[in-house]
């Protein structure tokens, strides 16, 4: 008597792609271009966020999009009804759909962002649209430089690749709240040990764009420090930090 076994592998969902690039910074606005694949027939619903994580209020970030267009699957033609701010359906996409628009920003305030010739600040919620039901995807950011970018890097707690500009997050929620500084920035580590358990030492990244010297950076950086380690102090223990860091984002230009 034979025995046979199948065994049935769960196909990973098909992760989102978004691309962002810099064309013309001087101008305050990015190019967005996200692909949702592997869909069903189903309507897909887009959406662009209308408040923030950590500041509720309602901002409506899509009344930022200067301009934004949908095709399906290999470039064809989808019909789109936009049904409220921030909210289009796309129907006949055939199981892709391609969003590509622009999007206006000059608020580095935390809550929107800002772009300029010297740096990009994005508060994601203001930035990327989403997809109704594909929260659980991972998604890929791909960042494109200005074409004059000099010594411009990437902060955010976004997950790192070995491409320097790409990052991943594990789905919608993890994206959305972790903020991009990209620029020139200057940038500084420090170490603090988890009081409850000694083995585990997570690193704190300071990224701070700036027009100060060295040695005010030093001078920042060691506040931020106390300010972990009296934190630290008080709850006892750290969260596990995803990678086991964790980013500070600081513009002060």
């Amino acid at each position: 008597v034979g025995l046979s076994y199948l065994v049935l592998y769960a196909q990973q969902p098909t992760e989102l792609i978004y691309r962002l690039s810099f064309p013309t910074p001087q101008h305050r606005w990015l190019a967005v271009s996200v692909e949702f694949s592997d869909l069903t027939n189903d309507p897909l619903h887009v959406r662009m966020s209308s408040a923030s994580p950590g500041r509720y209020a309602r901002h409506e970030f899509s009344k930022n999009i200067i301009d934004i267009a949908f095709t399906g699957v290999a470039g064809s033609t989808a019909t789109v009804q936009q049904l409220g701010l921030g909210h289009w359906e796309v129907t006949d996409h055939g199981g892709t759909v391609l969003v590509q628009y622009r999007i206006f920003g000059d608020r580095v305030d935390g809550t929107y962002l800002g772009i300029d010739s010297t740096h990009a600040h994005l508060n994601l919620p203001a930035t990327l649209i989403w997809a109704e039901g594909l929260e659980a995807r991972s998604a890929r950011v791909i960042l494109t430089p200005p074409p004059d970018a000099v010594d411009w890097n990437v902060a955010t707690q976004l997950f790192p690749t070995p491409d320097p500009l790409v990052f991943t997050a594990p789905n919608l929620a993890y994206l959305l709240d972790s903020p991009i500084e990209y620029g020139p920035f200057s940038a500084r580590i420090f170490n603090v040990r988890d009081p409850g358990v000694p083995a585990y030492q997570p690193s704190f990244r300071v990224a701070v764009h700036h027009n100060g010297s060295s040695e005010e950076l030093d001078i920042f950086t060691e506040s931020v420090e106390r300010v972990v380690r009296e934190t630290v102090a008080i709850f006892g223990e750290f969260p596990r930090f995803e990678t086991d860091t964790y980013t500070f984002i600081a513009d002060y230009v």
